[in-house]
């Protein structure tokens, strides 16, 4: 009597399980916002606006892209981008409270 073995793969991560909470698209997105948003506040000069704006837009849109692939793959990394996002709105929506140069400042980014 011979004993047939078949050797199965062991997976070591299922599909629907929940992995860590960052991801480099999360961090790339938060560097990129607030880089962009550090580069705004020093107010060097007029072309490192259009850097800052570029740096915020992208972030923004990474940070989105994030939140769309990490719900589908159910990653609890939906949470950093989806408060990143949420930071960016209250952001822009508290510009009256915030003083002149950082209201122009988000003029410009809101679409």
């Amino acid at each position: 009597m011979a004993v047939i073995s078949t050797q199965t793969q062991r997976l070591t991560r299922l599909p629907g399980t929940r992995t860590a909470a960052f991801s480099p698209l999360t961090l790339t997105a938060a560097t990129l916002t607030l880089t962009g948003l550090l580069i705004a506040t020093l107010e060097i000069r007029w072309s490192l606006q259009l850097i800052s704006l570029t740096c915020v837009y992208s972030g923004a849109l990474l940070a989105t892209l994030g939140l769309l692939i990490h719900l589908l793959r159910r990653n609890l990394a939906w949470a950093a981008d989806g408060s990143l996002l949420l930071g960016l709105g209250a952001l822009l929506f508290s510009s009256p409270l915030l003083p002149a140069a950082a209201q122009d400042y988000l003029e410009y980014l809101m679409p």
